[in-house]
Parts: structure tokens; sequence; C-alpha cells
């Protein structure tokens, strides 16, 4: 069963409309009051193919003469090899000093609780996996995976991979949440591991869930968060502003150089970017209500577009 939309907010300006489209995944449990059911081996069989085109895509891309290494140390002999390791983040089986760049997307806080969703599919296939150890905000108490462990073991998996990189090379960071506390604790972690943070961009979906479609004030792009590791230099860990007077002067002022106006996801983007480097974030749950509150008093100077 897949969830039904009507109103997907994609003709701004225009009739909402109304007709019912099929709605993406969701993260979660549900049975929607209003579904389409989908052909199961067509879904099936148009997912393997899209699985087989991607594989022919890497194919291309890998040399022929590319050779799959037993370890790193095989890697690093091997001009043309590769390797694959499965393992945890939190204790990588990688020297120091000896990797150029790192690409992560860790968990996003509480936004998918991951091996909780998988606990019917582990147990049908017979699968082990380590509660305890899962990088994880849940809202299940009794797991202990609030916000204080998930930055804890955050930061253990983020000095392994400062440990790992050369001196001064990078890591970016795939990031999105709307928890004011969780990304606190990733910036912090990050601090903490002793990397310098040194850009902000967004990264636009290929395609949108059903919260991003529908949901108010949704984020409908991720962060990727580039960090360069130090050798020596701390710094001190970043705190949230309280100044509505400041974050409103913001808004208003991001919104005057907007020519077509602004939607919500794309004020709380601008204003991450640019606080971030400076060492204290504002709330997300702050920028909009700000941005609430300034749509009740637009000018012809500038417009919001609530979404």
């Amino acid at each position: 069963m897949v969830f039904v939309i009507r109103r997907r907010g994609k003709f701004i300006g225009k009739q909402e409309n109304e007709r019912a489209e099929v709605g993406s995944w969701v993260i979660g449990y549900w049975l929607p009051e209003e579904h389409f059911e989908i052909h199961v081996w067509r879904c099936f069989a148009n997912r393997f193919r899209r699985i087989l085109k991607g594989k022919q895509e890497v194919n291309l891309m890998i040399p022929s003469a590319a050779i799959e290494c037993s370890s790193f140390e095989d890697l690093s002999r091997n001009p043309h090899g590769y390797w694959i390791n499965k393992g945890t983040a939190t204790s990588l089986a990688i020297p120091s000093d000896s990797i150029d760049y790192i690409f992560t997307d860790p968990p996003h806080g509480n936004r998918i609780p991951y091996l909780e969703l998988s606990l019917i599919w582990n147990a049908w296939l017979g699968l082990d996996f380590e509660w305890e150890n899962e990088i994880v905000v849940s809202e299940a108490k009794s797991r202990g995976k609030d916000a204080k462990d998930y930055q804890n073991r955050l930061e253990t998996a983020f000095r392994e991979m400062w440990r790992v990189l050369k001196a001064d090379k990078y890591a970016s960071i795939a990031f999105n949440s709307l928890d004011d506390t969780t990304w606190l604790s990733l910036l912090n972690a990050l601090l903490a591991a002793g990397f310098e943070i040194m850009e902000i961009s967004p990264l636009e979906y290929s395609a949108r869930s059903v919260i991003q479609d529908t949901r108010k004030n949704a984020l409908k792009t991720d962060f990727v968060i580039t960090c360069r590791k130090q050798v020596q230099k701390k710094n001190p860990p970043i705190t949230f502003s309280h100044s509505q007077t400041q974050l409103e002067c913001l808004i208003r002022d991001y919104l005057v150089r907007r020519k077509n106006g602004a939607e919500t996801y794309e004020i709380m983007n601008h204003l991450l970017i640019q606080s971030i480097p400076t060492g204290t974030i504002f709330k997300v749950s702050h920028i909009i209500e700000a941005i609430e509150r300034l749509a009740h008093f637009k000018n012809t100077s500038w417009q919001l577009k609530l979404s």
C-alpha cells in the first residue's frame, strides 16, 4: 500500500491540484486510510531494472584492470585495486594518516530508527544486529538512546575519521534534521573530534519523500558539512543564539535580496550555512517561529512562500 497525495504544493500561485497521486516511501509502520495498492511483482521488476542499470554504469566507471584487495595494506600496494570492508564506524580497520577524503551519511538523530524498523526483516533472515552500539536517537526510553548517547557515539566515529585522514585533508558529512538538540550534537561532535568546519552546502534530492512533499516547513535538502582535519588547533563548542531581533533582521535582509521571495527551507538553509562558522546557531524551531511571525507583516519589498 502506498500513500495517496492530493496536494503536493507543486502549483504555487495556481489552483491546487487535487488529483490523487502515488506517494513515496514513509518512515515508520503506518496503514494509510487512502492508498494505492501497487502490483508487487511489477514493483520488484522495476526496482531490479534500476539496480541492474546502476550496476552496469558502475562497471563502466571501474577500470577493467581493477582488482579487489583483501585488506587496506593490500590496497596500498596495488594502484588499480579497490577494497570493500564491512564493520563499525567507531573502529576502522585503516592505518592512521592514510586517507585523502571521506564522505559519510550518518544517522540523522531520531529521523529514522533504522534497527527498530528492520526488526521483522532481520528476524526473518536470522540476522544478528547490535542494538547497544547503534548510533541513533530513539523514543524508546528503555534503549537509553538519547541525544547525549548519540553525540558520544558520533564523536567516537568522528575521532576515527580524524585519525585515518591525512593532515589538512577533508571529510564531508551529509545531514538533515529539524531537531535543535540533534543539530548541536552533530556539530559539537565534529569539533570535539578535532575537525574545523569549512563549508556548509545544501544538497538537493533526486526525489523527495512524502514528508518533504506534504509537511509544513519540512527541509527540502540535506546539508553537506565539509570539514578539515586539524592537527593542533581546537575549536570551542558551538552554542545557540537567542537574539530574536537579530534573527528577524537576518531573515528580512535575506528576503530583500531575493527577487522572487523564498520558501521556509531556503531561509533555513541560508541561516544555518551563514551562522555555523561563527560559533553560534539559531534553533531551527526559533527560525520557523520567526518566519511565521514575519509572514503576518510582509510588505512589498519582500515576500515569503511558506510551505
